[in-house]
């Protein structure tokens, strides 16, 4: 039950078409990620609008990224902890693991879903935890989860940097640890996680790489620079009011040339102002991108 998990994830966005899952534009978004080298392919998600989607959706989108990707990455599923049953499902449709979103913030109900997850899968789906919502974990509530044999990464998306070291310190070379919050990356890079999950992996996946790249050298000023030029005032912008965090990242996306469809409730859309602001900020990627030598990527995300 070995996969590996570190590096770049890229959460799929979900194009929707009449309600339904636009395959097509789908694939495309999972196309753009895998040709930009992300590590790790995630389906479902609060990007992906995955809260807003049923099982079947869930499957049907997870098996369309795993022939996307065709084996040049790791396609990992989303569910919430109450959906176990669900879990024999994503590993037949190809899943290499499944990130669980928590349901409640009792540790108890996380190792009840893990134990569950493991018996409708025989062991045989590596799962990730994720951190978020309701649930923020003391090494102590995870010390009674980091031996069930299933579990192999903790996924952070509260951001609390004392907690995430207090966690990585006690359990730090038994897991895989994961990110969340593009803007953040230094930090949780400097705590020691082994992998981010920024949200321009999803359109410009050639961005996120370099942030990447330069924490992996040790260049922080570039790392800071970069992340100053464009992670920073994105998530400002995503987080300036309820409900356009998605609708912001999918803007993105169709400034770069992916077809992004129609958005779930509650996202909103934005206002003429918030697209200003995302264009000129789309503007600012372009030409960071062309002056480090990347001009067919920026085509490609162009086209």
């Amino acid at each position: 039950m070995t996969v590996r998990l570190a590096g770049l994830w890229g959460f799929a966005l979900t194009p929707f078409r009449d309600g339904r899952v636009d395959p097509t534009a789908f694939t495309a978004g999972i196309e753009r990620m895998v040709a930009g080298g992300v590590d790790v392919v995630c389906v479902g998600g609060t990007l992906g609008q995955g809260d807003r989607m049923s099982s079947r959706e869930q499957l049907e989108c997870l098996a369309i990224a795993v022939r996307a990707a065709a084996g040049r990455a790791p396609v990992i599923g989303t569910m919430r902890a109450d959906e176990g049953a669900i879990a024999g499902d994503v590993l037949a449709a190809g899943a290499s693991a499944l990130l669980v979103l928590p349901a409640t913030g009792d540790p108890a109900d996380a190792l009840g879903a893990l134990r569950e997850i493991r018996r409708h899968t025989d062991g045989q789906l590596p799962v990730v935890l994720y951190q978020r919502g309701p649930l923020s974990l003391e090494p102590a509530d995870l010390a009674h989860l980091v031996d069930e044999p299933n579990l192999v990464g903790v996924k952070d998306a509260h951001g609390d940097m004392r907690r995430f070291r207090r966690l990585h310190e006690a359990f730090g070379r038994r897991l895989t640890w994961i990110g969340a919050s593009e803007d953040l990356m230094l930090a949780f890079w400097a705590y020691g996680a082994d992998a981010a999950s920024p949200a321009s992996v999803a359109y410009a996946p050639a961005y996120a790489r370099r942030v990447w790249s330069a924490l992996g050298r040790g260049d922080r000023d570039e790392a800071v620079r970069l992340l100053r030029l464009f992670a920073w005032p994105v998530t400002d912008l995503r987080m300036s009011r309820s409900n356009i965090d998605v609708s912001v990242v999918r803007e993105f996306a169709a400034e770069f040339g992916l077809p992004v469809g129609e958005l779930r409730p509650p996202a909103e859309p934005l206002t003429a102002d918030e697209r200003d602001a995302v264009r000129r900020l789309a503007g600012t990627l372009r030409a960071e991108l062309e002056s480090g030598g990347v001009p067919a990527l920026v085509r490609m995300a162009a086209s």
